[in-house]
Parts: C-alpha cells; structure tokens; sequence
C-alpha cells in the first residue's frame, strides 16, 4: 500500500501547511502571467519542496487556472493526477549527477511540449551536481526556451555555485512548527480515521524534528506496528523505540538533585534492558530543552527539575549532546553517557554550593542587622536555588547564622622555632601533609631542611629546604602546594611558616666528600642530614648512567 505521506500529499497550493510565504508569491506570479524562467527551493527534508514543485508545474499547463491555484479538473490536471503528464521531467541529481545527464537534458530541450503549455524539469537534490555539470547547464539556465520552467530543489544551498542561485527566483522552506505539524497530522487522521491520545501526537509532534514527510511517515510506522486505528500513547512509544518514561525521568531527577550513584544506578538499568543508548540520550536531552521552556513540564517531573535556571539546563543539553555525537566512534556505547554523567556530577559540587551558600551568609549578616528569617530570605533570593542546596546540606551548614556569630576564626600569634626543632618534627609535618595531598608528599620526601629565620615584621617563620632538582623546586613553589604545606605546618609547628626552595644537590649521594658550602643562602646552617660515604673501586652500568645524566660522581646505595 503507498506511504501516507504520498496518499496525503498536497495537490494545491492552498493544501500546503506552514508555507504561506512561499504560496502566496508563487500564487500572485501565475495570476499576472509574471513567471520565471528558474526557481530554486531551498529548505530542510521533508518541507515540502518537491511537492510545490509539482503543483507549481500543473499550474503552468493548467487551462482553467483560478486565482493562480490549478483547477484539478482540466486535461491537463487530470493527466498530472494521473502521472500521464509526459512534459514533466524529474529528474534526481543524487543519482544523476554527471555531465552527460545535462548534456542530455539540452539535447531534448529545443524540442516543444508534446501535451501542455510548457515542459518542466525539476531537479532533485541539485547541490549534488558535479562542478562540470553545474558549468553545462549554466548558459541553458539562463537563457531558455520560452516554453521551459526549471525547478531546483536543495537541502544545501551553499554547495550550490553563486552563478546558478544568481539565475533563480530563490524560495526559502521552513521547518514546521508544533501547530503546523498537529495541524498536518490532523488531517491525515481525520481522512484516515484515526484516532490518537493528545500525549501521544504530541510524541509525534516532538519526534518529527519538524519535518512533515518524517511526521507522517512515523505515524505510518504506528499504525503498521500495531494494526489499530485507536493508538495510545504507550503504543506509540514503543512503536518508536523509545526508553520507559518513568526511567527518563529518575535520570533527570537524579542529574537536577546532583545525586551521582542515582544517576549511575539508573543507567545500569537502562544497560540490562537493552534499551537504545543514543534514543535515551535524546529522550533526556528533549525533556531537558522542554523543562527549561516550560516550567509546567518541568515541575510535572520534580520539583527540583523545576527550580534549575537556564543555565544548569544548558549546561546538561551542551554535555548530553557532545554524548549523542560520541556514540558514533564509541567502542563501547555505554561510555560517552557514563563519562557526561559524571561531568555533570561532580564530588565536590556540593561542598563548594554549601561553601558559596557560607560567603552569602556572611555578606548578608554583615551588611544587615535584620532579624534572622529576613536575613535567610535575602539569602535564598541571592542564591538560585539556595532553599533546595540548604535542605541537601544541612549536616555540611546546619545553623549558618548562629555559627558565624558565635565562632570566630582563631588568631594565631607567629613565634620563632629553633632549627633542631624543625628537623626533629619534619618527619610529622611530611607525614601530615601526606593524609590530604599524597602527590605533594612525594616531592617533599627529598626535601631536606637546611635553615630557619623568623621575619618578625611579616610575621611568618621562614624555612629554607634544599631540593635535588629543579622540577621539585617548582612543584613545591606552586601556590597551590605552598598552601597546603603552610597549613599542615601549621598544625605541627603552630606558627605560620612560608617555605623558599633552593635547588641543590646535597641530597645526592656523592663517591667523593661533599662540602657544604654556607655561601649558598644567608639562612643555611650545617646540614647534619647530609651523609659522607666512602667511594667503590668499580663502578656499575647504572652509576654511570646517573654521572652522565647529572654531570656528577654518584654512587648508588646497596
């Protein structure tokens, strides 16, 4: 049986939905008798470009043309209708893209209408010409015969050369809109005598991507899928292959709430049920995009979908749609949604929303001498989403206000420490730093302290390290690894403490006696760490090795 899109297709120009702007200049032209000599349609799939071109072409051999529409009921109709119409020539450039398809064309071109007024060749997918056929038909297309139309349809305009466009009347298609494809799909239904749930055309609708050939054909799809005239939503879904909604919606709920083992566990289970991994992905990108314009739809799936600004939701459909496209080169298809999952999830998110909630607080109290519930409503109207993060990390800030009035950061005063004491106590304080910042920790293991001054107008004791090299010296002189090493130095010294860096070799183990030179630093003392060790007679494969590397006489340790 044919297609519905086909059985439905539109005949007149007024049967066409969601182009009015093209049918009504198109209309005009044929009532003066003012036509072109070459049109070029342009727009996406299934818009109905090739369908205008065949109204367009019965209403140039029309005999009794009314207001510019063809009167379906002449010869010359009537032969269209029927596909008898031998002066049309459609022709698909996709397939017939060379040269000697033109060539051919303008062979026969001289040649008059065997049955209507004028001979029309519409040109299919015409982008996909090559660049020696786009140059044969070029002078044709300029000059015609008087009693020949071209129609040129493309989806890609710019593969078209300018020196074709500049020679058509050019028409600019549009993709149909949620009333325009209700509106097309309500007709084929009512013709057809179907009927379909609202929740489930709109499924369609959503599901078309605006195209109205795609909007028939996957209602096309239902109808043979299920062999029923009455189709429920719940039909349509699974006709179209779609996940369950209710797992759709755990998963966005859990994206919304930040719950990252949610999340996780819900796809688990999207995994087991061998659910399309790429459809689920657009089913959540699609409910995404709705909730950020419709807050209805949003508060329909929680509360907390509802409350995210616009930006959290582009943030969710850029990722998820980076996801979509990585399907494609996936070795395994799970991956991509797992890994964007978890970009979208991150550990630390929470903490920093309830440290950011803090600073709010903070300000607000400070600014203020308002009563604690005003001040609260000022802070959740300056914090989006403030009242939701509150109750989810109550056990991180449980009292904000009571706490930042009652407790107070400490003051530590800054004292000098003698040197002996930061050499006997340095094991502790690189065994500190380890608990939180193993990386950092490794590059301390070589550190080896070598002086000590108290800067009493800054108010910090300063520790000079040496390092083996200089890669060590850098890392150690982040700001960020300065930080962590001046707090857990903190703890074990209990004063401030800045750390300088001074790359130096000491620490490697030298065959002949290495003497420490105080000229180095103005704070280096002896270094009683140091080991003096007595020099082999033969030297191994991997000393050598090491003295060529270094530019020094080193001996390993057995």
């Amino acid at each position: 049986m044919p297609s519905l899109y086909s059985t439905h297709r539109p005949k007149e120009f007024s049967q066409l939905i969601g182009q009015s702007h093209i049918t009504k200049l198109l209309k005009a032209e044929l009532s003066k008798g003012l036509l072109g000599h070459a049109y070029l349609f342009i727009g996406p799939r299934g818009t109905g470009k090739t369908t205008t071109a065949r109204i367009l072409a019965k209403a140039l051999n029309c005999e009794k043309l009314k207001n510019g529409e063809p009167c379906g009921v002449c010869g010359m109709c009537t032969a269209f209708e029927e596909g008898k119409f031998i002066d049309l020539f459609e022709i698909d450039a996709a397939s017939n893209r060379g040269i000697d398809e033109i060539r051919e064309i303008k062979e026969k071109i001289e040649y008059n209408p065997t049955m209507g007024k004028q001979k029309v060749y519409i040109i299919d997918e015409v982008h996909m010409l090559t660049k020696e056929a786009f140059n044969a038909l070029l002078k044709t297309l300029e000059e015609p015969p008087s009693f020949v139309t071209f129609i040129l349809a493309t989806t890609e305009p710019h593969k078209v050369p300018a020196t074709i466009m500049s020679r058509c009347e050019k028409y600019e298609f549009r993709l149909g809109g949620s009333k325009e494809l209700l509106q097309s799909l309500s007709g084929i239904m009512e013709a057809e005598h179907i009927k379909i749930d609202k929740k489930g055309l709109d499924l369609l609708v959503t599901h078309s991507g605006g195209s109205y050939r795609d909007a028939a054909s996957l209602l096309d799809t239902i109808i043979a899928s299920t062999g029923d005239k009455e189709i429920t939503f719940a039909e349509i879904r699974s006709a179209l292959g779609l996940p369950d909604a209710e797992l759709v919606n755990t998963y966005m709920m859990a994206i919304a709430e930040r719950s990252l083992g949610s999340a996780l566990a819900t796809l688990e289970e999207i995994f087991s049920r061998g659910t399309n991994i790429s459809q689920f992905i657009k089913s959540v990108i699609l409910l995404a995009r709705d909730s950020m314009l419709d807050k209805e739809k949003a508060q329909e799936v929680s509360t907390e979908l509802a409350n995210l600004g616009k930006p959290r939701f582009l943030e969710i459909i850029k990722v998820l749609l980076d996801a979509y496209s990585a399907q494609k080169y996936a070795f395994d298809q799970r991956l991509p949604l797992q890994l964007a999952t978890i970009q979208l999830i991150p550990e630390q998110e929470a903490p920093l929303d309830a440290t950011r909630i803090s600073k709010v607080v903070k300000e607000t109290s400070t600014a203020t001498s308002l009563s604690e519930e005003t001040q609260m409503a000022s802070v959740q109207a300056s914090v989006p989403e403030v009242k939701t993060i509150l109750q989810k990390e109550a056990e991180v800030l449980p009292k904000p206000k009571k706490k930042l009035k009652k407790k107070k950061a400490k003051k530590v005063e800054a004292k000098p420490v003698p040197f002996d004491t930061i050499v006997d106590l340095w094991g502790t304080f690189t065994a500190e730093v380890r608990k939180d910042h193993q990386h950092l920790y490794t590059f301390l293991v070589p550190a080896i302290p070598c002086g000590v001054q108290f800067d009493a107008q800054l108010k910090v004791l300063k520790v000079e390290v040496k390092v083996p090299f200089d890669f060590h010296k850098k890392q150690l002189e982040n700001p960020k690894h300065q930080i962590a090493m001046a707090e857990a130095a903190l703890k074990v010294y209990g004063t401030p403490v800045q750390f300088i860096c001074i790359l130096s070799k000491d620490q490697i183990v030298f065959k002949k006696e290495v003497v420490h030179d105080s000229s180095q630093s103005p704070l280096a003392t002896e270094n009683p760490l140091v080991q003096k060790i007595e020099p082999n007679s033969v030297e191994s494969s991997l000393e050598s090795a090491f003295d060529s590397v270094l530019g020094a006489d080193v001996e390993t340790l057995g």
